[in-house]
């Protein structure tokens, strides 16, 4: 009976210490709340400012960063504070000292767990007094629910700076984009050489050399796609790769199956031109017509024997390239027929009908398998292209900007050439149109050769060696190099005009005269190295040697204007084109390159 009061006074003091420490814990949390929030924000602040010094994240997936941020430290932090292990009697001091309590929960608590020993009567006065005090007692006034402003403060401020920095335009986003969408792209890529993979792996029609082949290379082809830091051009030659494979093998197996459906089609026709097959079977396939041959057989006469014979004859010829078997089938029904063997002739005719029907499902399996292996390769060429697609446009930013540099420098060095040879600069004078082939004396041919401030004939002469008399040479460009309009179909076409080109021009649209890159080709100053043997005539004067100083060997330049070599370049990358040097899937990247660099454009 005493302890009932007892257990009835411990459950309420622990019932009421419990409720104090969600509270402490609720105003804990709370106040952690800014400092969660600040954490994230610092940290994607730090992520937004490297986006804009390097590709790496999108505006929106830079938001989605710090909510994600937020959500974990939340988590984390409120775990923390809610799920810290904290003794009974830890809390009732803790409380005991924010509401003023002086100890007494504490010793209540020590009381009913036995820690002090008194008598019953002081113990319950105790307990009680203990419990009056609690129930009085107001944390949310000891202990309240404020918001700090400073804290609150941090996190707007570093709200707006991170706004601004996503607001702000990002010079590195169009570069992360393009990254991200070759990056799809290469993804698609694998998955389809996966499907394709497949595919082939279950390709009835397909025998086991040939399929461990194509397996092979689509596995290698995969391997490359599947490379963490692969490039655009190594995957672009990795889809060429398994695209010239199935394309190749779709032409040899289609070939068989036309070879196999001429050579079957070719054997029922020499079928249906016997008198006993009736207009509406002329439709029918050897097979259906061989099983119709089986059921007349018992029934034809001598002269239709023979005529049946030579028919099965003449069908074992046309079928002996598309299934010797069946042919050899053919010819030993045709012998059966004219020995007038009736059993062996039906017999060797149903094994010729079986045949015949496996060679028909055969060449149409075939068929359906050419044609999806040719799909396939359209798959892997269509991806190919996209992926050439997405990753072609920051290439040729690139290359615009190199180019845009090269020609920058390239003006410079040819006006500090001028400048020191002594040679009028473009601007000092400017081409008079319709003066064609105008002349030079060899001095000035010296002096100006390299900035080519004459007409396109004047210049492409000089730098030829072509005498200064006027003539012109049909079907030679400016390198002397085979003309444009020689070149095979899918090479580099070369505009017939803009080979000729000099270092400078006159641009249609009045800004005057604009320059062409110059590059090293020292075998232009005198065209072929070692074609001409210059010997030196000894001094056979008796006049004495005189010693002294001599001026300095003047100082030249071994580049000229790209627009003159573009035609050696561009020859040779059409022989490469013709040949087999350059893969079939990168013909249209070199191709599209060289006009790209075509002068004029």
């Amino acid at each position: 009976m005493a302890s009932s009061p007892a257990l009835g006074s411990n459950l309420r003091l622990r019932a009421q210490v419990g409720r104090w420490e969600r509270w402490l814990r609720l105003v804990q949390g709370i106040q952690w709340l800014p400092r969660f929030l600040l954490a994230a924000l610092v940290v994607a602040i730090v992520v937004a400012v490297i986006s804009r010094l390097r590709p790496w994240l999108l505006p929106d997936q830079i938001v989605i960063v710090l909510l994600a941020l937020a959500a974990l430290f939340i988590v984390i932090g409120m775990g923390a504070i809610w799920l810290y292990p904290r003794s009974l009697l830890e809390s009732a001091r803790h409380f005991d000292r924010a509401l003023d309590l002086r100890e007494r929960t504490t010793a209540a608590l020590e009381l009913l767990g036995g820690r002090i020993q008194t008598n019953d009567e002081l113990r319950q006065r105790q307990i009680e007094d203990a419990l009056t005090f609690a129930e009085q007692a107001r944390p949310q006034a000891a202990l309240p629910l404020r918001l700090h402003r400073r804290d609150w403060s941090f996190v707007l401020l570093l709200l707006v700076a991170l706004s601004v920095l996503l607001l702000l335009p990002n010079p590195q986003s169009s570069a992360v984009a393009e990254d991200e969408a070759a990056a799809a792209a290469l993804a698609e890529a694998a998955a389809t050489v996966r499907e394709i993979t497949r595919d082939v792996a279950v390709d009835p029609a397909l025998d086991d050399e040939t399929r461990e082949q194509l397996m092979q290379t689509l596995s290698s082809s995969l391997d490359v796609l599947e490379q963490p830091e692969v490039t655009p051009e190594e995957a672009f030659a990795a889809l060429s790769d398994a695209e010239s494979a199935l394309r190749s093998e779709s032409q040899v197996m289609s070939q068989q199956a036309q070879a196999s459906q001429s050579g079957l089609e070719a054997a029922a026709q020499a079928l249906r031109e016997l008198p006993t097959v009736e207009q509406e079977q002329q439709e029918q396939s050897l097979s259906d017509l061989l099983a119709q041959m089986g059921v007349q057989a018992g029934q034809f006469g001598e002269a239709e024997r023979s005529q049946a014979a030579d028919a099965l004859d003449t069908a074992a010829q046309a079928a002996e390239g598309a299934n010797p078997q069946l042919a050899q089938e053919l010819r030993e029904a045709a012998q059966s027929l004219q020995e007038g063997e009736s059993g062996q002739m039906e017999q060797q005719l149903g094994e010729a009908e079986q045949e015949a029907q496996s060679s028909e499902a055969n060449q149409q399996s075939a068929q359906q398998s050419a044609q999806q292996m040719e799909e396939s390769a359209d798959q892997a060429q269509q991806s190919g292209q996209q992926l050439n697609q997405e990753s072609g446009q920051q290439q040729s930013s690139q290359q615009g900007q190199q180019q845009s540099d090269g020609q920058q420098s390239g003006s410079q060095s040819q006006q500090q050439s001028s400048a020191q040879s002594g040679a009028p600069q473009p601007g000092d004078q400017q081409a008079e149109p319709g003066r064609e082939g105008q002349q030079q004396s060899s001095s000035e041919a010296g002096q100006q050769g390299a900035q080519g401030e004459a007409s396109e004939s004047a210049s492409s002469g000089q730098s030829q060696g072509v005498p200064s008399n006027g003539e012109q040479q049909d079907g030679q460009s400016a390198t002397g190099s085979s003309s444009a309009g020689d070149s095979a179909p899918g090479q580099i076409v070369q505009g017939g005009q803009q080979g000729q080109q000099s270092a400078t021009e006159n641009q249609a649209d009045g800004r005057g005269e604009s320059l062409f890159e110059t590059i090293y080709a020292p075998t232009r100053l005198g065209e072929t190295a070692g074609g001409t043997e210059i010997e030196l005539e000894s001094d056979t004067s008796a006049m004495p040697v005189q010693e002294g100083e001599f001026s300095e060997n003047p100082i030249g330049q071994a580049s000229v204007p790209y627009n003159e070599v573009y035609g050696d370049y561009a020859d040779a990358a059409n022989r490469a084109l013709e040949s087999d040097y350059v893969p079939l899937g990168l013909r249209d990247v070199v191709r599209d390159y060289f006009t790209g660099l075509e002068p004029g454009r």
